[in-house]
Protein backbone atom coordinates (compact mmCIF):
# COMPACT_ATOMS: atom_id res chain seq x y z
CA UNK A 1 0.00 0.00 0.00
CA UNK A 2 1.19 3.49 -0.82
CA UNK A 3 0.57 6.34 1.61
CA UNK A 4 0.41 9.85 0.18
CA UNK A 5 -0.35 13.46 1.04
CA UNK A 6 -0.85 16.38 -1.32
CA UNK A 7 -0.41 20.14 -0.87
CA UNK A 8 -1.60 22.79 -3.33
CA UNK A 9 -1.53 26.52 -2.61
CA UNK A 10 -1.49 29.60 -4.81
CA UNK A 11 0.72 31.56 -2.42
CA UNK A 12 0.73 35.18 -3.44
CA UNK A 13 0.15 34.36 -7.12
CA UNK A 14 -2.93 35.84 -8.73
CA UNK A 15 -3.89 32.48 -10.26
CA UNK A 16 -3.21 28.91 -9.31
CA UNK A 17 -1.38 27.43 -12.31
CA UNK A 18 0.07 24.16 -10.95
CA UNK A 19 -1.60 20.79 -10.95
CA UNK A 20 -1.15 17.52 -9.11
CA UNK A 21 -2.37 14.23 -10.58
CA UNK A 22 -2.66 11.02 -8.56
CA UNK A 23 -3.99 7.63 -9.62
CA UNK A 24 -3.73 4.13 -8.19
CA UNK A 25 -5.01 2.01 -11.02
CA UNK A 26 -3.49 -0.11 -12.48
CA UNK A 27 -0.24 1.14 -10.90
CA UNK A 28 0.43 4.16 -8.71
CA UNK A 29 0.96 7.31 -10.79
CA UNK A 30 1.85 10.75 -9.47
CA UNK A 31 2.51 13.88 -11.50
CA UNK A 32 3.26 17.46 -10.57
CA UNK A 33 2.79 20.08 -13.24
CA UNK A 34 4.24 23.57 -12.91
CA UNK A 35 1.95 25.76 -14.98
CA UNK A 36 2.59 29.11 -16.55
CA UNK A 37 0.19 31.98 -16.06
CA UNK A 38 0.16 32.81 -19.78
CA UNK A 39 -1.44 29.40 -20.52
CA UNK A 40 -4.46 29.85 -18.25
CA UNK A 41 -6.80 31.10 -20.97
CA UNK A 42 -5.63 28.65 -23.64
CA UNK A 43 -6.16 24.91 -23.64
CA UNK A 44 -5.28 23.92 -20.11
CA UNK A 45 -1.93 22.15 -20.07
CA UNK A 46 -2.84 20.53 -16.78
CA UNK A 47 -6.02 19.14 -18.38
CA UNK A 48 -3.94 17.71 -21.24
CA UNK A 49 -1.51 16.18 -18.73
CA UNK A 50 -4.36 14.64 -16.70
CA UNK A 51 -6.11 13.25 -19.78
CA UNK A 52 -2.95 11.67 -21.19
CA UNK A 53 -2.16 10.09 -17.83
CA UNK A 54 -5.75 8.84 -17.37
CA UNK A 55 -5.72 7.28 -20.84
CA UNK A 56 -2.37 5.53 -20.37
CA UNK A 57 -2.08 1.92 -19.32
CA UNK A 58 0.50 0.10 -17.22
CA UNK A 59 1.94 -1.38 -20.44
CA UNK A 60 2.66 2.07 -21.91
CA UNK A 61 6.27 3.13 -21.51
CA UNK A 62 6.69 6.34 -19.56
CA UNK A 63 8.94 7.75 -22.27
CA UNK A 64 6.13 7.23 -24.85
CA UNK A 65 3.66 9.01 -22.56
CA UNK A 66 6.11 11.90 -22.20
CA UNK A 67 6.63 12.06 -25.98
CA UNK A 68 2.88 12.41 -26.35
CA UNK A 69 2.94 15.21 -23.80
CA UNK A 70 5.79 16.95 -25.61
CA UNK A 71 3.62 17.16 -28.73
CA UNK A 72 0.68 18.74 -26.90
CA UNK A 73 2.09 21.19 -24.37
CA UNK A 74 4.49 24.14 -24.76
CA UNK A 75 8.18 23.36 -24.31
CA UNK A 76 8.65 25.71 -21.35
CA UNK A 77 6.06 23.91 -19.20
CA UNK A 78 7.63 21.93 -16.34
CA UNK A 79 6.40 18.60 -15.00
CA UNK A 80 7.41 15.42 -13.25
CA UNK A 81 5.70 12.06 -13.68
CA UNK A 82 6.42 8.87 -11.81
CA UNK A 83 4.88 5.42 -11.80
CA UNK A 84 5.38 2.79 -9.12
CA UNK A 85 4.54 -0.82 -9.93
CA UNK A 86 3.76 -3.75 -7.61
CA UNK A 87 7.43 -4.76 -7.45
CA UNK A 88 8.28 -1.24 -6.12
CA UNK A 89 10.10 -0.19 -9.26
CA UNK A 90 9.62 3.50 -9.93
CA UNK A 91 9.91 4.97 -13.41
CA UNK A 92 10.21 8.75 -13.42
CA UNK A 93 10.66 11.57 -15.88
CA UNK A 94 11.06 15.27 -15.14
CA UNK A 95 11.17 18.27 -17.38
CA UNK A 96 12.26 21.60 -15.92
CA UNK A 97 12.70 22.48 -12.26
CA UNK A 98 10.09 20.13 -10.76
CA UNK A 99 11.96 17.62 -8.58
CA UNK A 100 11.48 14.32 -6.82
CA UNK A 101 13.51 13.67 -3.68
CA UNK A 102 13.83 10.24 -2.12
CA UNK A 103 14.56 9.30 1.48
CA UNK A 104 16.27 5.94 1.33
CA UNK A 105 18.28 4.28 4.13
CA UNK A 106 18.37 7.49 6.15
CA UNK A 107 19.69 9.56 3.25
CA UNK A 108 18.08 12.12 0.96
CA UNK A 109 18.84 12.38 -2.76
CA UNK A 110 17.20 13.60 -5.94
CA UNK A 111 15.37 10.80 -7.75
CA UNK A 112 16.94 10.44 -11.20
CA UNK A 113 15.02 10.13 -14.47
CA UNK A 114 14.51 6.50 -15.42
CA UNK A 115 13.93 3.34 -13.42
CA UNK A 116 14.90 3.06 -9.78
CA UNK A 117 14.21 0.30 -7.25
CA UNK A 118 12.38 1.31 -4.09
CA UNK A 119 12.21 -0.49 -0.77
CA UNK A 120 9.28 -0.63 1.58
CA UNK A 121 9.42 2.42 3.82
CA UNK A 122 11.11 4.68 1.25
CA UNK A 123 9.62 8.17 1.10
CA UNK A 124 9.42 10.51 -1.86
CA UNK A 125 8.70 14.21 -2.19
CA UNK A 126 7.59 15.56 -5.56
CA UNK A 127 7.58 19.35 -5.56
CA UNK A 128 7.73 22.48 -7.68
CA UNK A 129 10.69 24.81 -7.27
CA UNK A 130 8.76 27.36 -5.15
CA UNK A 131 8.18 24.60 -2.59
CA UNK A 132 11.51 22.77 -2.38
CA UNK A 133 13.73 25.85 -2.81
CA UNK A 134 12.57 26.95 0.63
CA UNK A 135 13.74 23.69 2.21
CA UNK A 136 17.10 22.16 2.92
CA UNK A 137 17.94 18.51 2.30
CA UNK A 138 18.70 18.19 6.00
CA UNK A 139 15.30 19.63 6.96
CA UNK A 140 13.41 17.40 4.51
CA UNK A 141 15.33 14.35 5.72
CA UNK A 142 14.87 15.04 9.43
CA UNK A 143 11.15 15.68 8.95
CA UNK A 144 10.78 12.44 6.99
CA UNK A 145 12.61 10.40 9.61
CA UNK A 146 10.43 11.60 12.50
CA UNK A 147 7.12 11.42 10.62
CA UNK A 148 4.74 8.55 11.20
CA UNK A 149 2.94 9.09 7.88
CA UNK A 150 2.85 11.30 4.79
CA UNK A 151 0.36 13.78 6.23
CA UNK A 152 2.68 14.46 9.15
CA UNK A 153 5.70 14.81 6.85
CA UNK A 154 3.79 17.25 4.63
CA UNK A 155 2.71 19.26 7.69
CA UNK A 156 6.35 19.61 8.79
CA UNK A 157 7.47 20.63 5.30
CA UNK A 158 4.69 23.18 4.87
CA UNK A 159 5.53 24.62 8.29
CA UNK A 160 9.17 25.05 7.20
CA UNK A 161 8.12 26.79 3.96
CA UNK A 162 5.66 28.96 5.88
CA UNK A 163 8.24 29.93 8.49
CA UNK A 164 10.53 31.12 5.71
CA UNK A 165 8.03 32.70 3.29
CA UNK A 166 4.64 32.91 5.04
CA UNK A 167 3.52 30.91 1.96
CA UNK A 168 3.84 34.09 -0.15
CA UNK A 169 6.22 32.78 -2.80
CA UNK A 170 3.97 31.89 -5.71
CA UNK A 171 2.30 28.59 -6.45
CA UNK A 172 3.25 25.77 -4.08
CA UNK A 173 2.54 22.18 -5.05
CA UNK A 174 3.94 19.03 -3.52
CA UNK A 175 3.17 15.35 -2.97
CA UNK A 176 4.65 13.14 -0.23
CA UNK A 177 4.67 9.39 -0.88
CA UNK A 178 5.65 6.46 1.35
CA UNK A 179 5.87 2.97 -0.14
Amino acid sequence: MIDRACFKHKGNAEHYCDEVFLSESPCFVAAVFCGKEEYINSLSCSFVLSEILKDSSAEDKLEDICLSLEEKIPEDVEYLILRIDQSLMVDSFKRGQVRAFIVNNGEMMILPNGIYGLKEGDMLLLAVRNFYSNLTNEGMLSDALISSDCNEWMDYLVRRVSDKTELLCGNLSAVCIRV
